[in-house]
C-alpha cells in the first residue's frame, strides 16, 4: 500500500481502490531503565463501518470521550447530549465484570441531572 503523504504524487490516472490507507500511526515508547525505544507501527485503513456495527469497546470508548467533551463544553461536542451518551455506553456495556461501565453510566445519568438544575 502506499503512504497516504505519498499519495499526493500518484498520477491521477491510477485506480482510486489502491488508496485504502487513511494514515500511519506511528508510536515510540522506552521501557523503564531501558536504553532503546521501540517503534509500533499502525496502518488505519478506509474500512468505514457505521457506529452500530463497531466493537463494544470502541463504542463504549466513544462514549466516554463524548462524555468529556460536553463536560468540558466542548466546541466539538456539536449537538451530542447526556442522553445519547447514556444510550450508546449502555449499548456498548457488554461483559461487565468489574462494573466499570455500569458506575459509568450512573455518573454521566448523575451528570445529566445535575446539568439540568444548573440550566434553570
Amino acid at each position: 500500500m502506499l503512504l497516504l503523504h505519498h499519495m499526493l504524487k500518484i498520477e491521477d490516472n491510477l485506480s482510486k481502490e489502491m488508496y485504502q490507507e487513511l494514515l500511519l500511526v506511528k508510536l515510540r515508547y522506552k521501557a523503564p531503565k531501558s536504553e532503546e525505544s521501540q517503534l509500533i507501527e499502525q496502518l488505519v485503513d478506509r474500512d468505514w463501518r457505521p457506529l452500530e456495527q463497531s466493537s463494544d469497546n470502541f463504542r463504549f470508548s466513544a462514549a466516554v470521550t463524548g462524555f468529556s467533551l460536553l463536560l468540558k463544553e466542548s466546541l466539538y461536542k456539536g449537538t451530542l447530549s447526556y442522553s445519547q451518551i447514556v444510550q450508546l455506553a449502555e449499548s456498548a456495556k457488554g461483559k461487565d465484570a468489574q462494573g466499570y461501565r455500569a458506575k459509568f453510566i450512573e455518573l454521566v445519568k448523575k451528570a445529566k441531572v445535575l446539568s439540568m438544575k444548573a440550566a434553570k
